[in-house]
């Protein structure tokens, strides 16, 4: 329906609008386009201060209805019926959606946008060709066909493959009412339109506040500028467990490319990093960066003969810090400053060409951050939906709830009953949600949900169909399948030096149950962290834990924690990669135990002690096979297999591109290794697929076809014919042994 105006808008009239006047209804594609970049910067000039209305896609991702609310000159709030909402005030964007709040840039985006649909470029990088014209949602539109001109930048990566678009702009107020995106061929992909639009409506300016719900994470995508810092720091000041303090200081040649997180391992740390505005134009010199670390507990004592994983060998020596005492420290292009403030304990790193007197300035500028008072967001009124899309939208949220994608961690405990965790949301979003955990019992034809997976974990392992543990960082505990979990976290010794520890490893050692807990802090001279592990064993299925006294606690980075059976008894294994840090030599230190992890046996160093990556499994008769991963890049990864049949005394290479070995695929990126038998064993490669050997690991081939983009997960076996593989969007099966593999529904 037309509007009787002659230019298709609302007849209202609004103050300032004396420009509408001035352009009279016209065909020329590039006056009506230059009134559409003035519309762009500010819709004032055309008498357009506000708007709301109802966009809708008919299919795609985006096929979910969204409301948009406009107030000029540049706030925008997009919310669309399945939960996902975005913020926007000029080239700043916020999106929120499952517990996770995104700091974006729109002009990462391309142009101007209906809905969620944006142009592949900016207007005033457009060439323009007049169409025809048209009604959308009851408003008069000219339609122009756009394309970028040869000067226009090139297209970001979330612009996608479009480069073409067709546009319907508003005849009165030059503002795209519908956008089609067009592929090469001028083929229509994408489409998003407006089915309800309100010109002018009185808004509440607080819809379109930026405001951190108290449990979201937040992810930058852009650096956050000077109003949000503040509201970052609050925001993380109310999710620590101790006092944060943010630096009043830095020196003014560094800037913070992203705002403080706190990190979901190593007990919780926060960090910000600053780095050079301008960084050095010689290739060979040394970026400058500053790091500053607060976590929970004391600090290092220099006094403690006995220095924390991590804690630098290097002397420090007392530095005064306004009240407060610390330690200072250099080592190579590294300098650092620990402290300790009202039970946090402060690292302040500084690398390259920061001096010791800036670390001690910008420690002693730290300020306590209060956590914000509870703020509601308001809530956005809703526009009724037409009862076909509400149907619409109820059956889409049905299909999305019922597919399943990611790599979750699978288990089996026999052929028949297995237990999935995802690693994503229903419908395959990612973020903070209640992920599912499945079960089945005939061997992965059928899924159905028996419980929620504990936030604080992201592996499984079941001794039965009862018995089972979620871990990592944290430790859980089920006696019924998965339907009920209890946090054993405490009782595991998950705490300990420098903050809490968390679990890296778990797995069943004969009559027990053995855990690697990790404790970390931070390593000044690497810019990263030092890791010491000890092991802990459970004769009661985890309710009681004590160290092994046969096992001293090592630093350096879990590489492999794994048993079988054998025909002589259990075999447990221990592969624990050291010497990361410039002043300790590069070394795997590798034992076995045949007592349940109570006594270990060293074993001679690997005949590859600086690989990438390790991969390690047994055949289930005594052979440990050994797989050892190159630096991965361009999807290429040199591999390199060994097998030992004396408990790793002695190592035999079978395959190697490198050495010129047998027949090992270069292309993919190692993640599982799966040994069935003396002659046959399973990897599955990222970024490839899985392959199969049947000659003791001296030629492999591939089982499946490469899955989609490459996703994928381990493969899984519990005897020689029976073993599964899970990939982002599929279960493959097989029961010969490898002859054939079934592909399943994902659980």
């Amino acid at each position: 329906m037309g509007d009787g105006t002659g230019y298709g808008g609302d007849a209202t009239q609004v103050a300032g609008t004396s420009e509408i006047a001035a352009s009279p209804p016209t065909t020329d594609a590039e006056q009506i386009l230059a009134r559409a970049v003035r519309a762009e910067d500010d819709p004032r000039v055309f008498g357009l201060s506000s708007y709301r209305g109802l966009a809708l896609s008919p299919s795609g991702p985006d096929r979910y209805p969204s409301q948009i609310w406009f107030q000029a000159p540049a706030h925008k709030r997009v919310q669309a019926s399945d939960g996902r909402s975005f913020l926007f005030d000029g080239d700043r964007a916020w999106m929120y959606t499952n517990g996770r709040v995104t700091l974006i840039d729109t002009g990462a985006w391309g142009g101007p946008g209906t809905g969620f649909l944006r142009l592949p470029f900016a207007l005033r990088d457009a060439s323009a060709q007049f169409v025809r014209k048209d009604q959308v949602a009851g408003r008069s539109t000219y339609v122009l066909e756009l394309s970028p001109k040869p000067s226009a930048p090139s297209p970001s990566a979330k612009s996608g493959s479009f480069r073409q678009a067709r546009v319907w702009l508003d005849r009165r107020f030059y503002i795209p009412l519908k956008i089609n995106l067009l592929d090469d061929a001028g083929r229509v992909g994408l489409t998003w339109a407006y089915t309800n639009f309100e010109v002018n409506p009185p808004l509440d300016p607080a819809l379109f506040a930026f405001v951190l719900p108290a449990s979201a994470t937040v992810v930058c995508e852009r650096p956050p500028v000077e109003s949000e810092v503040p509201l970052l720091w609050q925001h993380l000041a109310g999710q620590a467990p101790y006092p944060v303090f943010r630096p009043g200081r830095v020196p003014g040649w560094l800037a913070a490319l992203n705002g403080p997180n706190i990190g979901l391992t190593h007990g919780n740390w926060l960090t910000q990093d600053y780095y050079e505005k301008k960084p050095p134009q010689n290739f060979n010199g040394l970026p400058s960066a500053l790091t500053v670390v607060e976590m929970a507990g004391p600090a290092p004592s220099s006094s403690d003969p006995t220095p924390e994983a991590g804690l630098p060998t290097t002397a420090t020596v007392p530095v005064q810090i306004g009240v407060y005492q610390g330690q200072y420290g250099e080592q190579y292009h590294t300098k650092w400053i620990v402290f300790e403030r009202d039970g946090t304990q402060i690292w302040i790193e500084g690398q390259g060409n920061i001096t010791k007197d800036e670390l001690v300035d910008v420690a002693a500028s730290l300020g306590r951050v209060l956590a914000p008072s509870p703020v509601t967001p308001v809530s956005a009124p809703t526009l009724p939906l037409p009862v076909a899309t509400a149907q619409a939208v109820a059956t889409f949220k049905a299909t999305d709830a019922a597919q399943h994608f990611g790599t979750g961690d699978l288990v089996f405990v026999d052929a028949l009953h297995g237990r999935y965790m995802a690693d994503r949301c229903p419908g395959g979003e990612e973020g903070d949600c209640d992920r599912p955990l499945s079960a089945t019992t005939d061997g992965g034809q059928t899924w159905r949900v028996v419980g929620v997976a504990p936030k604080e974990a992201n592996s499984l392992r079941f001794a039965n169909r009862q018995e089972g543990w979620a871990f990592g960082p944290g430790l859980y505990a089920t006696h019924d399948g998965g339907a009920t979990w209890t946090n054993r976290s405490g009782q595991a010794g998950v705490a300990g030096p420098g903050g809490a520890g968390e679990v890296a490893s778990l797995e069943l050692l004969g009559g027990s149950v053995g855990e690697l807990v990790q404790h970390c802090t931070p390593d000044p001279p690497q810019l990263s962290v030092t890791c010491a592990f000890t092991l802990r064993l459970s004769a009661d299925k985890g309710s009681t834990w004590r160290s092994s006294d046969g096992l001293a606690p090592i630093q350096g980075q879990v590489v492999s924690f794994g048993s079988m059976n054998t025909p002589k008894g259990s075999l447990g294994w221990l592969l624990i990669q050291s010497g990361f840090r410039h002043d300790t030599p590069e070394k795997a230190h590798f034992r076995v135990t045949h007592y349940a992890g109570l006594t270990w046996e060293d074993r001679p160093d690997l005949p590859c002690p600086s690989f990438e990556k390790y991969l390690l499994d047994g055949d289930r008769r005594g052979g440990l096979w050994l797989l050892c991963a190159g630096q991965a890049g361009a999807g290429s990864q040199g591999k390199s297999l060994y097998v030992s049949n004396d408990e790793g005394q002695h190592w035999e290479l079978r395959a190697s591109a490198l050495h010129r070995v047998g027949q090992m695929p270069v292309s993919g990126y190692a993640l599982s290794l799966a040994v069935t038998s003396p002659d046959r064993a399973w990897l599955a490669l990222e970024r490839g697929t899985l392959y199969g050997t049947t000659d003791s690991g001296r030629t492999w081939g591939g089982a499946i076809p490469m899955p989609g983009d490459g996703s994928v997960g381990a493969a899984v076996f519990t005897d020689e014919a029976h073993g599964w593989w899970v990939t982002v969007a599929d279960l493959f099966r097989t029961t010969d042994g490898g002859a054939g593999w079934q592909r399943l529904p994902h659980p």
